[in-house]
C-alpha cells in the first residue's frame, strides 16, 4: 500500500514541474493559430478593399470617357487601359480571395461591363445598375469570408 502513495507523490511531483511547460506550450500553439488566422483575415480585408478601389476607379474611368457629354472632357485611351489593368492585376496578384473572385466570376463580369460601356450597349444608369451589382457580390463574398 505504501507504494502507491510513493508512486503518486512521484507522479504529482513529476507533473508539478512539467505541466506548466505542456501548458505554456499549448498556449503558444493556440496563440500562433490565432494569429495566422488573424493574419489572413486582414490580408483577405485589405485584397478585398483594393479590389473595390480598383473596380471603382475604373468604372469611373469607363463612365467619364465614354458617357460624358463634351469631347473635351474625354481623357486619354490609355488611361483606360490602366483602369482595366488595375481591376485585372488586384483579381490576378491576391492571394487569399482569388478563388472566391474567380468562382463568382467577379473579373469577367467586370470587363463584359466595361466593354458594354465601350461599345455604347449601356448608357450611365443601366451601367450604374450592373456595376453595383458586380460590386455588391464582392462585399457579400468579403463578408461571407469574415462569418465563417
Amino acid at each position: 500500500m505504501g507504494d502507491i502513495f510513493v508512486w503518486s507523490t512521484i507522479i504529482l511531483s513529476i507533473w508539478g514541474a512539467v505541466g506548466p511547460l505542456v501548458g505554456v506550450r499549448y498556449g503558444q500553439e493556440l496563440a500562433k493559430r490565432n494569429q495566422r488566422a488573424q493574419w489572413i483575415l486582414d490580408s483577405k480585408k485589405q485584397e478585398y478593399k483594393e479590389l473595390l478601389k480598383a473596380m471603382g476607379e475604373a468604372f469611373a474611368t469607363y463612365i467619364h470617357y465614354y458617357c460624358s457629354p463634351s469631347e473635351k472632357e474625354k481623357r486619354d485611351v490609355t488611361t483606360l487601359s490602366e483602369a482595366d489593368k488595375k481591376v485585372l492585376l488586384s483579381i490576378d496578384g491576391s492571394l487569399f480571395i482569388r478563388d472566391e473572385v474567380n468562382r463568382e466570376k467577379i473579373g469577367e463580369r467586370f470587363v463584359e461591363l466595361l466593354r458594354a460601356i465601350e461599345n455604347g450597349k449601356k448608357n450611365y444608369s443601366e451601367a450604374g445598375v450592373v456595376y453595383g451589382e458586380i460590386r455588391n457580390a464582392v462585399i457579400e463574398l468579403s463578408r461571407k469570408s469574415f462569418d465563417s
